[in-house]
């Protein structure tokens, strides 16, 4: 599966069926639990919530497209379910912690190798090469889903894995991977404060300034985040609601998400999922005619529901993605918590979990932290 997540949509596609198949022989481990597992129900809810996408246009391939694409928040589940054992899970997890620092090794070592090059695309608002397509937002999302399975464990070799993935989420530039980072240490520090007393205050203080002083120490020291804060400023200034330049990706992101506020405001909200990327791009050359915007999508996941399903599937994807952040914090599960909130922040900016590789992300991300509830868990593992 991980491998195929690197290098082959196909091979990621045939393991998420290997695992439905496992997962359904294995049914006595996980379908007793069926009705009060809140990990199991929670992973059916979004292809329920889906169909009200799906009767504008029942026949339409795109529905089947994205009803499969949920699908892998099912088969995680099951998966995990399946298994039960935490020392087998946690084996897991050192994979996944494993496969992306092994990933993290190709865009750290193009970058000293090809030192100038790096410079030139940080100057034009890229990123380094990577695996994964090239979908270097999603890879670095994933490099912080490592991070926050290293930081809450307690391998032997935490700190050099932790350094070396911060560098290459450092060295990678994707903005999106860097606020998701910040909503991780957010996260972490909400959830000491909480469990803090007032002799333990001052630590967190001093933690979080710690954190506040390496932010900015790293935009004064290093070029690759200069290059990206400056390159993310002349973009805005170059915005131009009336003019359409597809060389800028905020102003793209702008004007395909001005769109799609416009497409609901003005009767095209609720049209299905198939009929998502027409009427996105009618109302697009309505605001620039003659312009081919070659996005059938707007960047932002509740515009994406919103137009799909009406308001009202929009609001039950709202309590559906936040559920999970909900939970974590009530049963004090930080992990839950902060995966939830990152995917969250990532959906602001892109439609992350409408496509196969973030929804992959976000589903065994979170099954793979969600609170185990089993009595058998080891105690002697770090809570996730």
């Amino acid at each position: 599966m991980l491998g195929g997540l690197l290098w082959s949509r196909a091979i990621l596609s045939i393991s998420m069926g290997c695992w439905l198949l496992a997962g359904l022989f294995a049914h006595r481990q996980w379908l007793p639990s069926l009705s009060k597992d809140p990990l199991l129900i929670w992973s059916f809810i979004p292809i329920a919530i889906a169909l009200l996408g799906c009767w504008q246009q029942p026949l339409a391939t795109a529905n089947y497209d994205f009803l499969l694409t949920l699908g892998t928040y099912p088969v995680a589940a099951i998966t995990i379910r399946s298994i039960g054992h935490e020392q087998i899970i946690n084996r897991f997890r050192q994979y996944w912690i494993g496969a992306v620092s092994i990933a993290t090794l190709y865009p750290v070592s193009w970058y000293f190798l090809h030192h100038t090059a790096a410079f030139t695309r940080y100057g034009s608002g890229q990123s380094l090469p990577t695996f994964m397509d090239e979908d270097h937002v999603r890879f670095g999302i994933w490099i912080c889903s490592a991070l926050l399975f290293t930081w809450l464990s307690a391998y032997r070799y935490k700190k050099w894995i932790l350094s070396f993935l911060l560098a290459g989420l450092l060295l990678l530039a994707v903005r999106t991977a860097w606020v998701s980072l910040g909503v991780l240490l957010f996260t972490l520090l909400a959830f000491a404060g909480k469990k803090a007393n007032r002799s333990n205050s001052k630590k967190i203080f001093i933690t979080a300034g710690i954190l506040t002083g390496a932010i900015l120490l790293a935009i004064v020291l290093f070029p690759t985040v200069q290059q990206k804060i400056a390159y993310t400023l002349y973009d805005w200034q170059q915005y131009n609601p009336a003019t359409y330049n597809p060389n800028f990706s905020d102003g793209v992101r702008r004007a395909l998400n001005q769109a799609a506020f416009t497409a609901v405001q003005s009767g095209g909200a609720n049209t299905g999922w198939a009929a998502i990327p027409t009427t996105l791009e009618q109302y697009f050359q309505q605001q620039h005619p003659g312009v081919i915007s070659g996005f059938g999508w707007p960047f932002n996941q509740w515009l994406l529901w919103w137009m799909g399903s009406g308001w009202w599937g929009m609001l039950l994807f709202t309590l559906w993605l936040l559920y999970p952040a909900w939970l974590g914090w009530r049963n004090n599960r930080p992990a839950l918590t902060g995966w939830t909130l990152v995917i969250a922040a990532s959906c602001l900016v892109e439609s992350t979990i409408a496509y196969q590789y973030g929804a992959w992300l976000h589903a065994w991300g979170l099954a793979l932290c969600w609170p185990l509830l089993q009595k058998h868990t080891a105690t002697n593992q770090t809570t996730l």
